[in-house]
């Protein structure tokens, strides 16, 4: 099983043990390819700092390829770190830079005409520019770990340099057009914008709900993307209304998720360890329109962080 989450990917067995845990930062490239012959098989292959290579074959394979590519031009794009892979002595106003040395970008990067950013030395303290060329761009939105920012000093190749995707590094910067080559970070998505438009208008409050409310001890109000710990009895989805099979499944699905979480008792006993989590991504993936939002929704304003 392959899991693929904000702080990286994961291989897991059938009894959730973890076989490996790869960080988004240890990432370089993903690579995809098909088998010949009668069974063909799609492939993908996730290459790492330290030049390995862990290929997997799946009917998904596209797709699982596609989804961790997203994830780390995102994190790319909206990263403030980067790790320096070449030396940088400046002839005169600038930044010195040595290999593995980690520059903080200011707050608006800016990649000027020639090429260079500006930002703060971790090692001297100092600031000023630097071309874009001696760095990496870590596809994190905090500072990673230390022995994985020492890899890139003792490890980091040429070939890594191929490897890493360079079209892609800065694809959040731009040197011309309307922003004056500044860096404006993506806005990003929320559950509470998505409910504007898809989902159904929230019951009117009346004396009975509003009470409940008052004697609840997370008040989420009229906001239906609001977390909550109690079982749906309609969709949140509003094109699943006029649906009465999916909506059912819809509200199971919800159901399940708080079964998982621990958050509504049941008598019955679990056949295997993933029956549940099967019970909760088997419908998203079957209706395109289910999407994750069960997920998101449980996640929103949840102050429970292990589900993180």
């Amino acid at each position: 099983i392959i899991a693929v989450n904000w702080p990286g990917v994961y291989v897991i067995d059938d009894q959730e043990q973890v076989l490996l845990e790869l960080s988004f930062p240890e990432i370089t490239q993903i690579l995809s390819s098909k088998s010949s012959g009668r069974q063909q098989s799609n492939s993908f292959t996730i290459v790492t700092i330290k030049n390995e290579e862990y290929t997997f074959t799946s009917n998904n394979a596209d797709d699982i390829r596609d989804l961790i590519i997203n994830f780390l031009e995102g994190l790319k794009r909206k990263s403030k770190y980067v790790v320096v892979i070449q030396d940088f002595e400046p002839q005169g106003s600038g930044l010195t830079i040595r290999r593995g040395d980690v520059i903080i970008l200011e707050d608006q990067p800016r990649l000027n005409s020639m090429g260079y950013l500006f930002g703060y030395n971790e090692r001297t303290g100092a600031t000023g520019e630097f071309p874009c060329e001696c760095v990496y761009v870590l596809p994190t939105l905090s500072k990673p770990p230390q022995e994985i920012l020492q890899i890139f000093t003792l490890q980091w190749s040429d070939d890594n340099q191929q490897k890493g995707q360079n079209e892609h590094l800065f694809s959040g910067f731009s040197v011309s057009g309307n922003n004056n080559g500044e860096f404006l970070p993506e806005k990003g998505y929320t559950l509470e914008k998505y409910a504007e438009t898809n989902f159904r208008v929230p019951p009117k409050r009346s004396w009975s709900n509003t009470f409940a409310r008052r004697g609840s001890t997370h008040n989420s109000g009229d906001h239906l993307w609001a977390f909550q710990k109690e079982p749906l009895r309609q969709p949140l989805l509003k094109k699943l209304q006029e649906k009465l099979e999916l909506s059912e499944e819809a509200c199971a699905c919800f159901m399940n998720i708080l079964k998982y979480m621990g958050d509504y008792q049941s008598n019955l006993r679990r056949r295997a360890t993933n029956e549940l989590t099967d019970a909760i991504f088997d419908p998203a993936l079957k209706h395109v329109c289910f999407d994750f939002i069960k997920i998101f929704f449980y996640i929103r304003s949840n102050s429970i962080k292990q589900i993180l």
